[in-house]
């Protein structure tokens, strides 16, 4: 992928653990970097299978120096043309792993988690990238490498969603809950009602 080499890690035994329909976990390699990047993607109907990074991290002797958010921006062209933001939202940690009370390894994770449409789909998809920063001071450098891994990455797995396509009504309200189908059922209740109603006895007149 662009210059970056992946090999695969067998991610059998935490795919069985957590219930996942499908787990891939690799390590990436660019020419201008000495250390991996570690990439999960998981995929799951169960949303049993998704424990928050914060909660694995944890329980694997982990402790959350920081959190934050960061935007990633896209510049295929793809993704950079059209009206839509190519600018996607991750969250971010900064954890580090201690021995005798001393830090001995410190991580800059990134993570977001992608839903496809509710009608077609009820798969979400979880995106965490990782990388081993300096034990203290800025990780901005490696902050960098990871955003260009993801600009490289995201489009080889999806495609935007092009807000000029064709959008029902329909779709719009259901994205706003329980509400949205109260007003869908009234919207389909009021032309049923004029069509039956004449044909009640009370709209034949009473006799």
């Amino acid at each position: 992928m662009g210059q970056w080499q992946g090999y695969d890690y067998d991610p059998t035994e935490w795919k069985d653990l957590l219930g996942a329909d499908m787990i891939v976990l690799r390590g990436y390699e660019p020419q201008t970097f000495s250390q991996p990047v570690f990439f999960l993607i998981m995929q799951s109907k169960t949303e049993t299978s998704f424990h928050p990074p914060e909660v694995c991290y944890a329980a694997q002797g982990y402790k959350i120096q920081e959190e934050g958010k960061v935007e990633v921006a896209l510049t295929d062209a793809t993704w950079s043309k059209g009206t839509f933001d190519p600018d996607l939202p991750f969250k971010k940690l900064v954890i580090t792993k201690e021995a005798e009370g001393e830090i001995t390894e410190r991580r800059l994770v990134l993570y977001c988690y992608v839903k496809g449409n509710q009608f077609t789909t009820d798969t979400v998809t979880m995106l965490r990238i990782s990388a081993l920063i300096p034990i203290e001071g800025s990780y901005e450098g490696v902050l960098d490498i990871e955003k260009d891994f993801i600009d490289q990455a995201i489009p080889l797995m999806f495609d935007p969603d092009e807000e000029d396509k064709w959008n029902p009504i329909a779709r719009e309200l259901a994205g706003w809950g329980v509400g949205g189908y109260a007003i869908i059922a009234l919207l389909v209740g009021i032309p049923l009602a004029i069509l039956v109603y004449p044909r009640t006895r009370w709209g034949r007149g009473m006799k």
